[in-house]
């Protein structure tokens, strides 16, 4: 390792999480240290899932789709009719554990492939108050590990990539989590693919939690859910345009079967130098 190769500034990104409680919180504050050797990463910075396993948020404009600043008012109401809003709105497998205190690494590319691991021993760990977390065990399990792979390539203008992720945890360690019968692991996965050409942007990934914590209490009929996203977005001159549509198909321990459909448009637009503004809809 040629220690001339390091970079380690403090990276820190803010964004104001709400109102009340979150009001202010930071989102992502991490070590950045990168080289020919790849990139490491500790603290609050997304797993490897989200950084390189493309999805149909990945393109959207307004506020990023289901992934964005204004993703908390629908994730709301999806939550009212008992929907986990990882899957049904995030549109996340269980294993991803957000902007949790992690380790990290991504392999440099090679010939446009690239791989990473990542590694949350606590997805609710956050170190202070006023930082964002990735949720808590009960809905992300514990020692959580995020592996994940890609390829990006540029074929005579016309851009590609193509990825996956697999991800696993520990279901019965502490907190709400615990219980007399117990919930079983954490093991999920993702595969998500992107198409850029000439302006226009398409993706789509599809995801299968499996029963990852599901309670395995004897009669349960609980199934984690699985779920996909499509995409499409066009950049034209100063603005871009942008609409998806995922939609997630989950059982409770009672048996109830649960499906949810997100719609998403935006578009962002740039007025003057230094000015833009973006709409999105719901």
């Amino acid at each position: 390792l040629d220690v001339d190769e390091l970079h380690a500034p403090p990276l820190i990104q803010w964004r104001a999480m709400g109102v009340g409680a979150a009001a202010g919180a930071f989102d992502e504050a991490y070590l950045d240290f990168r080289g020919s050797w790849g990139r490491l990463f500790l603290g609050a910075e997304d797993g490897v899932d989200g950084l390189i396993v493309p999805d149909a948020n990945g393109i959207q404009v307004g506020t990023w789709g289901t992934d964005g600043n204004g993703a908390i008012r629908a994730d709301n109401s999806i939550a009212t009719v008992g929907a986990t809003t990882s899957l049904a709105y995030y549109h996340d497998p269980i294993h991803y554990s957000g902007d949790s205190n992690k380790i990290g690494y991504l392999t440099p590319s090679f010939s446009g492939f690239q791989a990473g691991v990542s590694f949350a021993p606590d997805p609710q760990d956050t170190a202070r108050s006023n930082f964002a977390d990735g949720g808590n065990a009960a809905t992300h399990g514990l020692n959580n590990v995020e592996l994940a792979a890609a390829y990006n390539g540029d074929f005579s203008g016309v851009g590609i990539g193509i990825g996956g992720s697999y991800g696993f945890a520990d279901g019965n360690q502490g907190g709400t989590q615990s219980s007399a019968n117990g919930v079983e692991d954490v093991s999920a996965w993702r595969v998500g693919a992107s198409i850029s050409v000439a302006g226009f942007s398409f993706a789509a990934d599809y995801l299968d939690n499996g029963d990852s914590l599901c309670s395995n209490a004897v009669g349960s009929q609980c199934d984690a859910g699985d779920g996909w996203s499509v995409g499409a977005a066009y950049s034209f001159g100063p603005g871009a345009i942008s609409a998806s549509w995922q939609t997630s198909d989950e059982t409770n321990t009672a048996g109830t079967d649960i499906e949810v459909d997100v719609f998403h448009a935006g578009l962002n637009y740039q007025v003057a130098e230094g000015l833009s503004a973006r709409i999105n809809g719901y």
